[in-house]
Parts: structure tokens; C-alpha cells; sequence
């Protein structure tokens, strides 16, 4: 099995860490170089984790990832996302940030909820993500739109606030 690998440097440090784990419930730390400050993290996947190679799936559990450890530099990514070609992409992109309370977001969500047309699990994510993000004004402003998608949308919101 080989390691995983994180290499990192945090801003206004010049001193670097490597941390080596093979998955064994035991690791590594080592003093390292890097030039600039940030994280690298190399995964070796198992044959049987195929799906993870697919790149729709990797940045589905990214935009997840994102959410789930409210990562907030990550929401410009994410609402660039919400136009993907998978829909999972655009399901976990909305969802994480409704998580991450993206102002930057509303407009965008609404453009889902918008075409996300009868998927019941794409409005879902739309709606979680407004939940999350829209303020009651911009839900209200919502409430008389011409579109039956924007209405419901911003109704369920409102709803889950």
C-alpha cells in the first residue's frame, strides 16, 4: 500500500511539514520544503475505488468537502459549479453553499432553481442552498417572480429559515 501524503505550509511561515500515513492507524511527521504557503495532499487510491478517478465525481465530493468543513474561499469554485454538466456536481456545489452562507451565491441558486426544471433533487439543493444564503429580503423579493420555479424556490426557502 502506498501513502497517503500531505505536504504544508502555512502563510508567514518559511517552515514546511510532511505527514505520511499508509492507513495503518499510525503516521509521520517530518520537517519539509515548499515554496509557497498551502497544502498539497496526494491520495493513492485501491482498484475497487475506481469511481473516485472519474472527475465528476471527484469534484462532487470536493464541492462536499467544501461544505461540510465550511472551507469559504472555495464558494467562487462552487458557484462556477452550480452550471456543471453533472448534476451531482451541481447538487453538492448548491448544497455547500447554503453551508457556507454565499451572499455571492443567491443570484446563482436562483438560475438552478430556474433550471433545474422538475428534478426534485436539484430544486432540493437549490432551496437548501437559499435557505443558507438568501436573506429574508431577497427570499420576499422572490415571492411574486413570473417563474413558478423562482416562486416555489424562494417559498420552501423561507420556509426552512
Amino acid at each position: 500500500m502506498r501513502p497517503t501524503t500531505c505536504l504544508s505550509r502555512a502563510a508567514g511561515s518559511e517552515q514546511a511539514w510532511r505527514w505520511e500515513s499508509e492507513g495503518q492507524g499510525t503516521f509521520t511527521v517530518q520537517e519539509a520544503a515548499r515554496a509557497t504557503r498551502g497544502t498539497d495532499v496526494v491520495l493513492h487510491l485501491r482498484p475497487e475505488q475506481d469511481d473516485y478517478q472519474d472527475e465528476h465525481e471527484l469534484r462532487a465530493q470536493l464541492a462536499k468537502l467544501a461544505g461540510e468543513t465550511r472551507e469559504a474561499s472555495a464558494a467562487p469554485e462552487l458557484i462556477g459549479w452550480l452550471s456543471d454538466a453533472s448534476p451531482h456536481v451541481r447538487f453538492f456545489a448548491a448544497q455547500s453553499l447554503g453551508k457556507l452562507q454565499s451572499r455571492e451565491a443567491v443570484e446563482p441558486l436562483f438560475a438552478l432553481a430556474e433550471a433545474a426544471g422538475d428534478d426534485p433533487v436539484l430544486r432540493h439543493a437549490a432551496v437548501m442552498g437559499l435557505a443558507g444564503c438568501a436573506d429574508r429580503a431577497d427570499l420576499l423579493a422572490r415571492v411574486l417572480h413570473p417563474s413558478p420555479r423562482v416562486r416555489l424556490a424562494a417559498v420552501v426557502a423561507l420556509r426552512r429559515r
